[in-house]
């Protein structure tokens, strides 16, 4: 949240929300209709992905149809820009955390770190299966205290990698 980015992956049945990336059309959810707006665009580099049971097992099988229970840990690296012209160094991270409520929603708990703050995603409810799934945020730390708005990625081809949109608004 992992800037803020939601990479979308393939997970079995189900596209599967894994990281917080995005140049996807942005849905703007909360604040003020005098807000202002600041919306932030990465390339999120996955550094880790993984898929497990209820029971904390790892889920080996790609095509594997999640439960309810089942859940999966994200873990980026955002470099501001897009997959196809970006920052050389890294300004910031993400981690996403999402347990499955049916086969193809989730509750889902994000952190993008970005200069030394975080934006939050807390215990939101997504659709892990959207074409374009967003996050919502609803919080942070610092400048982005009281923040409001949506995370979305777009994957970029099999590499696990995406491209990554915050907008929010205080």
């Amino acid at each position: 949240m992992s800037h803020s980015h939601c990479i979308i992956r393939r997970a079995g049945a189900a596209s599967v929300v894994v990281a917080m990336t995005g140049a996807a059309v942005l849905v703007f959810a909360g604040g003020s209709a005098s807000a202002k707006t600041t919306t932030l665009h990465f390339f999120s580099k996955a550094v880790s992905n993984s898929v497990f049971q209820a029971n904390g097992q790892p889920i080996t099988n790609q095509n594997a149809q999640p439960t309810p229970g089942d859940y999966f840990i994200s873990t980026d690296v955002d470099y501001v820009g897009n997959h196809k012209k970006h920052a050389k160094t890294s300004t910031g991270s993400d981690n996403l955390v999402c347990t499955f409520t049916t086969n193809s929603m989730g509750i889902c708990d994000g952190v993008v770190a970005v200069g030394g703050y975080v934006l939050l995603a807390n215990h939101v409810t997504v659709d892990l299966t959207a074409n374009n799934p967003v996050v919502t945020i609803n919080g942070g730390t610092g400048p982005y205290k009281g923040a409001h708005g949506t995370l979305s990625a777009t994957s970029v081809g099999s590499s696990g990698n995406s491209d990554f949109t915050v907008a929010y608004s205080n």
